[in-house]
């Protein structure tokens, strides 16, 4: 079973403003290119991809991950 997890604007906004690397949604332009693996067999969507520039940005990623309602 797959769910689709919808982000607020404030929760994105949150990540944005937490880390320095990109932080790319659905509708983006960058988006497909974002999300593509180096395994075509694998289409994964994810509801955003946080691009991390530094340490401190995969930690803030990883954290916002964890929060309730964010799957």
């Amino acid at each position: 079973m797959v769910t689709a997890t919808r982000l607020t604007s404030e929760q994105i906004d949150g990540l944005r403003g937490q880390i320095h690397g990109e932080v790319i949604q659905p509708g983006d332009a960058r988006y497909d290119e974002a999300r593509t693996l180096y395994n075509a067999m694998i289409d994964k969507r994810p509801a955003l991809v946080a691009r991390c520039a530094h340490a401190a940005d995969a930690i803030a990623a990883v954290a916002f991950g964890r929060e309730p309602g964010v799957d």
